[in-house]
């Protein structure tokens, strides 16, 4: 019973980590809609978002269940940061070219 116990705590506390690293994914929403109202990138860099992308496209090679197995926490919150991170990169690299 106690091994049952410390697994359930091990769920528990790794599906809280995820939830808990879904803000750190939210956080460029903010720099996005100043580069939206501005329609240019200006003084924002890319390498924050370019790091956090690789670091999910890491996570999720790693914990892909055919590599990892038991690793649904890591892939599932890393996937939706991979989508997220996805989604700013392609934001910014649209203004990115475009200076005033």
């Amino acid at each position: 019973m106690r091994h049952q116990s410390k697994d359930e705590a091990a769920l528990v506390l790794g599906w809280m980590g995820a939830v808990a690293t879904l803000p750190l994914f939210l956080a460029p929403l903010e720099p996005m809609r100043r580069i939206s109202q501005r329609k240019a990138v200006g003084s924002f860099s890319i390498i924050p978002y370019a790091a956090a992308w690789l670091n999910c496209s890491l996570w999720v090679a790693y914990a892909l269940p055919w590599v990892s197995p038991g690793r649904l926490q890591s892939l599932s919150i890393n996937l939706i940061g991979l989508l997220l991170e996805s989604s700013y990169l392609l934001f910014y690299l649209r203004y990115a070219g475009q200076y005033r």
